[in-house]
């Protein structure tokens, strides 16, 4: 069962009943606002000799190790819920967005190539940027796109929301 815990600006966390005692007391919690990315986390902040340092709600709730990150699988970033989150590498954390703001396509992934006047689709793995072709329509591009999300990113793939007419 999720228990709600209330943050700054109007917002809410969720946690796990059993987590909710041990979170509670580690307060008080805010909401830490995201700019670059436009979301809140849950965060308090401890008081040490040479100032305060920053504790993120989901990263204590999953114990994460200094060198991994903690992902919100839902993309909910106040959802921590432990079966929301799991442990990752930082590779793994990008694979689990979305299409970014400068995308003009609408699905992750794919590119209009002003050169050829095509649409390119494109993936990363390991830091590393693999062209997947060109083609007629975005859609066409974001079903090459999905079948190698899959291989590349398993569990933490992000696949375009193909309309059934188009495919």
């Amino acid at each position: 069962m999720a228990r709600e815990i209330e943050l700054t600006q109007g917002q809410v966390a969720l946690v796990d009943d059993e987590d909710y005692e041990r979170i509670i007391d580690q307060g008080p919690w805010f909401a830490d606002w995201n700019a670059k990315r436009k979301v809140y986390y849950a965060s308090t902040r401890t008081r040490r000799k040479d100032g305060h340092k920053k504790k993120y709600m989901h990263r204590l709730i999953m114990d994460a190790p200094a060198n991994k990150q903690v992902d919100h699988k839902n993309k909910c970033t106040l959802d921590n819920r432990k079966d929301n989150l799991r442990i990752c590498t930082q590779s793994e954390n990008m694979s689990n967005r979305g299409p970014t703001r400068a995308n003009t396509s609408g699905y992750k992934g794919v590119y209009f190539c002003t050169w050829v006047n095509r649409w390119r689709a494109g993936i990363r793995k390991n830091g590393k940027t693999y062209h997947l072709g060109r083609f007629d329509t975005p859609e066409e591009a974001a079903e090459a796109y999905n079948h190698v999300a899959m291989e590349y990113h398993g569990e933490f793939a992000v696949l375009n929301d193909i309309p059934d007419n188009m495919s």
